[in-house]
Order: C-alpha cells, then structure tokens, then sequence
C-alpha cells in the first residue's frame, strides 16, 4: 500500500541535526516530525520527496492559501501494519512544526493543520498499487 502526503511545511530531509545552518536544523526537524507521526500506526518506507513551487488552486489547501506556493510531496510504503487517510488526518493535526525555512505560504500557527479549512496545510492520499 501507498500513501503521498502533500504539504506546505519544509520536510526537506538535509541530514543536520544540530550546527549554525538554522534552516537545514528545521528542515530535518520536520522531516524527523513526519517521520515520527506516520510511525505511531506503521513502519512507513519513503520512495520520494520532491519540492515543487507552482500554483496549488484544486490540490486541496485551506482557503487561506493561493497563487503559487512551495510545497513538498512525500511518497511512502507501509513495510507493515495498517492506516488510512482518516488515522492520518487525526495523527497529524495541529503537531508542532519549525517554519521559517524555505516554504512560501504563511503558516501560523506553527503546526500541521488538517481538520481547518481555512488553515489546511497537510493532505493525505491513498495511492492506489
């Protein structure tokens, strides 16, 4: 089973943990967030992440976010165990997350949203294998 998770929040995986490069720190926080909080319910797989910047009208956004924005794409497999979009939904919604990196659109707060439909940053689709 495959799952892609699209969001407006920087989860470039850059490997720093800790140093002076603030926003590669961020990046790998967000990374490490995602990672942590597909984990409570199965052991994801990643095959992909890809930046894009274009314009995100139809993906699925809050209402607040429009025109062209950076956004991340995250494709993974589950190795085990079993979720779905809506275990997803209610696993990320309001977890904290570090802004200021590289992404474009104003998040505010600070976290995943996914149940606000003015504030949806993070969706969750089942990709059919």
């Amino acid at each position: 089973m495959e799952f892609k998770i699209i969001t407006l929040v920087d989860i470039t995986e850059s490997g720093e943990r800790r140093g002076p490069d603030r926003v590669a720190v961020g990046q790998q926080s967000n990374w490490d967030t995602l990672i942590q909080v597909v984990g409570l319910r199965v052991n994801p797989t990643p095959k992909s992440v890809i930046k894009k910047e274009e314009l995100i009208s139809g993906i699925g956004f809050g209402s607040q976010y429009k025109g062209k924005q950076a956004y991340w794409e995250f494709v993974f497999e589950l190795e085990y165990g079993s979720t779905s979009v809506e275990s997803l939904t209610e696993d990320f919604d309001l977890v904290p997350v570090v802004l200021d990196l590289t992404e474009t659109a104003k998040i505010d707060p600070s976290a995943f949203q996914t149940k606000n439909s003015k504030f949806k940053n993070i969706i969750f689709i089942k990709v059919d294998k």
